[in-house]
């Protein structure tokens, strides 16, 4: 059996590589010399043929694996004399090389219809557009107003707001900052997002819990008060938070 690096088989690999273009060429169009191209892959047919002989002639007789790399050779010569003379059938209905092609004739023109003078032609009259009814603009709930939590007592402004947050963070001692927190909480009525801040001015969580005590009955909007637990960075913490809020009535039920 001929090896990789013997003559037959670098022979072999140069046609396997010459008729691949050979037969992609027959599928682009490209212009060749006819005659020139079909004498050369008569020579390529014939040289394969001879190939083809002299590996039925090999004398050493084959293992299994030799005949069967032996068969798939003789496959393979088969399969590339096949597509050489395909592509010589090919090449033999292509004009000769110079030929020039006939370009395809042009579309038929055709002149529009003539109307008699005085007569107008056909005109197409397009439907007017569907009228869709405008809806009516949408209906916003009016906000009920704030709630009433008597004489003295109403919910803190930004300014004042800020200004008891100054005091708070004025304070060196834990116990001061929770005493202004207290003499906040008995005159003012704060938002959960005040409680939040002034929470978080405090620095060791039991006094966030002691004030929270303080701020909770004073809080109006309760529908909020689950943000109150991003307070707090412990579970346990935030389960006293939780105590807190669910014993403490609002300002409304508390009577402020």
């Amino acid at each position: 059996m001929p090896s990789r690096r013997s003559p037959l088989f670098a022979t072999l690999a140069a046609f396997a590589a010459l008729a691949a273009p050979a037969v992609a060429s027959a599928q682009t169009a490209v212009v060749v010399d006819r005659d020139a191209m079909t004498g050369r892959l008569r020579d390529w047919r014939h040289q394969l043929e001879v190939l083809q002989q002299q590996i039925s002639s090999l004398r050493a007789p084959p293992n299994s694996a030799q005949a069967g790399a032996i068969g798939q050779i003789n496959y393979n010569l088969g399969q590339l004399q096949q597509q050489v003379r395909d592509l010589e059938k090919d090449l033999r209905s292509l004009p000769p090389a110079g030929a020039v092609a006939q370009a395809p004739p042009p579309p038929p023109q055709y002149a529009p219809p003539a109307y008699p003078p005085g007569r107008p032609g056909p005109t197409t009259v397009m439907p007017p557009p569907p009228a869709y009814p405008t809806p009516p603009p949408p209906a916003y709930p009016v906000p009920p107003p704030p709630p009433h939590h008597g004489p003295g007592h109403h919910v803190v402004d930004d300014a004042t707001f800020s200004s008891i947050v100054a005091a708070v963070n004025e304070q060196s001692f834990a116990q001061d900052k929770l005493r202004v927190v207290g003499d906040a909480a008995r005159t003012h009525l704060f938002r959960v997002e005040q409680v939040i801040q002034l929470l978080n001015a405090l620095d060791f969580p039991t006094n966030k819990v002691s004030a929270l005590e303080m701020l909770a009955p004073r809080m109006v909007d309760r529908g909020n008060d689950f943000k109150i637990y991003g307070a707090f960075t412990f579970s346990s913490d935030k389960e006293k938070a939780r105590k807190i809020l669910e014993r403490t009535p609002p300002p409304e039920r508390a009577g402020y």
